[in-house]
This record gives structure tokens, C-alpha cells and sequence, in this order.
């Protein structure tokens, strides 16, 4: 009996501490899941409030208005040798261009006019860095072989990095005349034979090549051949600028800054509506601005134009990378179709900038200044929006008047100093938290 009830038992326990081992590994993960559970939810986050600055912006296709004036000469089939490099400031005796009267046909004319340009732009370019580059050398005095190696290996850095589009070619000409420059003085010191024919030669002598198996007659002529030739007087104390014929648009007639101060809405739209002028039967030469001011004006949205002001200057900053502040000078508006118009004023002419009639830009409205602070932090209230900081181990809440909402963030006002219960700079705000409120105690 007992041989017979005894494996009974037997499996009786076995099942039974089966079943509790089972119920034990169960506790056991129940208990790791509920500490990771706890693990993973959330907990009081904080940051640190910071001063942040945001631009308001608006964009546009700006049209640029200047007081200019096309000068051409009579006849067609003509070289022309721009003796001043493109904007060059000029007065009544400089000369603009030299002439060069030939029989060749269209293309052929278009093809050696830009070939000669090249060449007239690489003397120019070449000859004002020569005089940089020799006043940089004169003042820095290298005149030691460590000290022009070093000038060297940073001449070819800069003629590497203009060959790979990463540089200016205005940049890389300057490079070659400092590096010819540095090579010349390298030589005198060491007592190498230097090159007798030097670059600005050889450019020289490319030129007169081109022009002297075409050119039937030379002519030179000078701003006051030009403008006193058609009748214009006190020239005397003349002083503009003058851009090369590749500049003319034939909008210069009627982008004049002379019609912004009675501009209309109407007429802005009959000015882009202008047919460029063609200088047919003559030889176009290029043409002269007679002042540093110019100015543009832009389409933007009408409810903006509420929140500028005449007169004060705003950033605008244009798609060819040049930002300078401009005046505001009139606001156009169109009550009838909700249009708006923004003529500004700049008496700056930037380095390099290129006065395309018809640029896209971007005009800085207002900058905005406040505590940068997560959107996170922010609660709200029947008085109004709050966040919680954390100070002297406790909990607090401070009110805040939002600015402006980003992405994931606001800028809040910057309180008086004076005020003790506002917001201060490098508070510990509270991101996320159970159970908050002004005065809790955190352990």
C-alpha cells in the first residue's frame, strides 16, 4: 500500500513546486516590469533659460532704381577697349573707351568684342592688384626667403581655390600679380634669372594683336566728348560712374529714380510692363550714374506695411549674398486690390555688388529679443501663460508674456530687473512633471 501511494505523493509535489517556481518566476518579472515601467515614465525635465533673437522676414523681387544715363555714338561696327574696370568712378576728362572701326561682320564683331573684353578686364584687374600687392609688400617688408615661401604657399592656396569655382576670379587675379611680385623678389634674393617679358606685357601685347589686323581707325573718347558733345553743360565738376556696355538693360529710361516720389501702385505696374530699349543704327558705349543713391522697391504683403515706419532703416540683404541696411522711404498701398509697395534708399555702393535691375531679396521686418525657453515649459491659466522654475529647492511660478513661437520653442519678454517675481536669465524652468504647483517642495 505505502509502495503504491508514495509515487502519488511523489508527483503531487513535483507538480506543486512546478507551479510554485512558475508563480515565482512570474512575481519575479511582474516586479521588473513595474520597475521599468517606472523607469521609463516621466520624470521632472528641466532647461535653462537662455536670450534668444529671431528675425522676422519677408520676401521679395525687388526692382532697382537709379539716375542713369546710356551713352552711345553714331555708326556701327566698332571694337571697344574699356581702358577702367565696370562702376569705375570717373570725371569729366576720364577716358571711357577707345574705338576701334572695323568692317567685320556681326559675328565675328561679338566674337573678338569678347575676347578684347577679357583681355581688358585682366589688365585692369591685374594692374590694381600689382599696385595693392607692391603697397602690401613696401609696408610688410618680406624681404627674408622663410617670409616669402610663406607668401608663396598661400598665393598658390588662393589660385588653387579660384580654379575650383570656391574663389572670386577678382581673387585669384589679385593672387597671380602677388605671386608674379613675390617669384620677382624670390629671384633678386637668391639670384635666379628673372622673366624679361612680365604678365601685364603679355596681356598688352595680345591686345594690340587683336586690334591691329581689324581696326581701320582708333578713337578716344572721354566722358566730356560725350555728354558735352549732346549739349551738356556744368561738367566742369563732374564726378559719377561709368559701367560697360554689358551693363546697359535698356530699362534705364524707365527705372529712373526721379518717377519714385509720385509712384502709384499704376504706375509700378506700367513700368513692368516697359519694353527695353533698343539702341538700333548706333554703337551703345555703356552709361554713367550720376550719383552713389539708388534705391528699390518691393511687393509685399499689405498687412505688413502696418508695422513699418518711413524713414527708419531696415537690413535687406540680396540674393547675389550682399546685406547693407536701406531707408524706407515710402510705402505704396492699393486699399482696392490689398497691394503694397516698399521703396527704400541706400547711399551705399558695396564692393562687387551687381546692380541687376530685377533681384530677389529678403527684408528683415523686425528682430525680436526675449528668454529662449522650451514651448514645453510653458502652462496656462485664467490670467494668462506661466512657467514653473525650480529655486532654493521648491518649486515657483512665473508669468511670462510670449513673443513669438518657434519650433519647439517661444521667446518670452525680458522682465524689468527690477522686478523680483519675474523671469530671470539662467533659470532652471520645468519641461514636463506630475503634481505641480507654486511653493511644492522637491527632495
Amino acid at each position: 500500500m505505502n509502495d503504491t501511494v508514495s509515487p502519488r505523493r511523489e508527483a503531487w509535489q513535483r507538480l506543486l513546486g512546478g507551479m510554485l517556481f512558475r508563480i515565482l518566476i512570474l512575481l519575479l518579472i511582474l516586479y521588473t516590469v513595474y520597475h521599468c515601467v517606472l523607469a521609463a515614465s516621466p520624470r521632472m525635465t528641466t532647461s535653462v533659460v537662455t536670450v534668444g533673437e529671431e528675425h522676422i522676414v519677408t520676401e521679395g523681387e525687388a526692382t532697382l532704381f537709379r539716375d542713369e544715363r546710356v551713352l552711345t555714338v553714331d555708326g556701327q561696327g566698332m571694337l571697344i577697349s574699356y581702358p577702367l574696370e565696370n562702376g569705375a568712378k570717373v570725371s569729366a576728362s576720364s577716358t571711357l573707351a577707345t574705338l576701334y572701326v572695323t568692317a567685320l561682320d556681326a559675328p565675328t564683331l561679338a566674337e573678338l568684342q569678347a575676347r578684347l573684353n577679357r583681355l581688358d578686364h585682366q589688365i585692369v584687374a591685374l594692374d590694381r592688384a600689382q599696385r595693392q600687392s607692391a603697397s602690401t609688400l613696401t609696408n610688410t617688408g618680406t624681404t627674408s626667403l622663410a617670409g616669402i615661401h610663406t607668401d608663396i604657399r598661400e598665393q598658390i592656396l588662393i589660385l588653387s581655390r579660384t580654379l575650383t569655382s570656391s574663389g572670386t576670379s577678382r581673387e585669384g587675379t589679385d593672387a597671380l600679380a602677388r605671386l608674379q611680385l613675390l617669384l620677382d623678389r624670390y629671384a633678386a634674393l637668391t639670384g635666379a634669372e628673372v622673366s624679361a617679358v612680365t604678365p601685364m606685357e603679355t596681356l598688352t601685347s595680345q591686345r594690340s594683336a587683336l586690334v591691329a589686323t581689324v581696326a581701320r581707325s582708333t578713337r578716344t573718347m572721354t566722358m566730356h566728348e560725350l555728354v558735352v558733345g549732346d549739349g551738356e553743360e556744368g561738367l566742369s565738376s563732374f564726378s559719377g560712374y561709368f559701367y560697360h556696355a554689358d551693363a546697359v538693360d535698356g530699362y534705364e529710361t524707365v527705372f529712373s529714380r526721379s518717377a519714385l516720389a509720385t509712384m502709384n501702385i499704376v504706375d509700378y505696374d506700367a513700368m513692368h510692363r516697359a519694353v527695353q530699349t533698343e539702341y538700333t543704327g548706333r554703337t551703345l558705349l555703356g552709361k554713367l550714374v550720376g550719383s552713389y543713391t539708388w534705391s528699390i522697391a518691393v511687393p509685399v504683403a499689405f498687412e505688413i506695411t502696418d508695422k513699418l515706419t518711413v524713414g527708419e532703416q531696415y537690413s535687406v540683404s540680396f540674393s547675389q549674398g550682399v546685406t547693407l541696411p536701406m531707408t524706407l522711404d515710402r510705402v505704396i498701398r492699393s486699399v482696392g486690390d490689398g497691394r503694397a509697395v516698399l521703396v527704400l534708399t541706400s547711399d551705399d555702393m558695396p564692393a562687387g555688388f551687381s546692380y541687376t535691375r530685377f533681384q530677389s531679396v529678403q527684408l528683415v521686418l523686425e528682430t525680436v529679443r526675449g528668454y529662449r525657453v522650451p514651448d514645453t515649459a510653458l502652462h496656462t491659466s485664467d490670467t494668462g501663460e506661466f512657467v514653473y522654475i525650480l529655486r532654493d529647492g521648491s518649486v515657483r511660478a512665473r508669468s511670462v508674456r510670449v513673443l513669438l513661437r518657434g519650433e519647439g520653442y517661444v521667446l518670452v519678454e525680458i522682465p524689468d530687473q527690477k522686478e523680483s517675481e519675474g523671469l530671470s536669465l539662467h533659470d532652471v524652468v520645468i519641461t514636463s512633471g506630475k503634481d505641480l504647483y507654486d511653493g511644492k517642495y522637491i527632495d
